[in-house]
């Protein structure tokens, strides 16, 4: 079901081509941890385009009775999850009917994230269009990295 909506849009913006992995329900891991104690928290991320060992994209998808900014703590949990040597890492959430653009910048000791506006992807054709030229942007992005 997760796949329905998303799955033309990566193959659009070309993530199943050579080069990048599209992997479904991926365990991840991530400790926080204060003065006190450690906290692990275990999750599965519901898409992530991978580029070998390198995360391109982690999506997250929430059911369509919910707003599309429900997905937002569970998506910047597993972008912080991602290996230590990625300085900037991009998410997307979706409720089937919006998407959203999130980016986790690590480069500090604090994390930062900003988010895109939400895309309507069922009433508007130029949001749908962003949406994908969004996934381009960063395909590209990263393939220029990784050069």
């Amino acid at each position: 079901m997760k796949l329905v909506v998303v799955s033309p849009l990566l193959d659009l913006a070309g993530f199943y081509q050579f080069s990048f992995l599209v992997k479904a329900e991926v365990s991840t891991n991530i400790e926080v941890a204060d003065e006190a104690n450690a906290i692990a928290i275990q999750g599965r991320i519901d898409i992530l385009v991978i580029q070998d060992s390198f995360w391109v994209l982690i999506i997250e998808s929430k059911p369509a009775r919910l707003d599309v900014t429900a997905g937002i703590p569970q998506a910047l949990t597993y972008l912080l999850s991602a290996p230590d040597l990625q300085s900037s890492c991009y998410g997307m959430v979706t409720n089937g009917r919006e998407v959203l653009f999130l980016k986790c910048d690590r480069l500090q000791n604090t994390p930062q994230y900003t988010r895109s506006p939400t895309y309507r992807l069922l009433e508007n054709t130029a949001e749908r269009i962003q949406v994908l030229q969004g996934l381009k942007q960063i395909g590209a992005y990263i393939g220029d990295l990784r050069s």
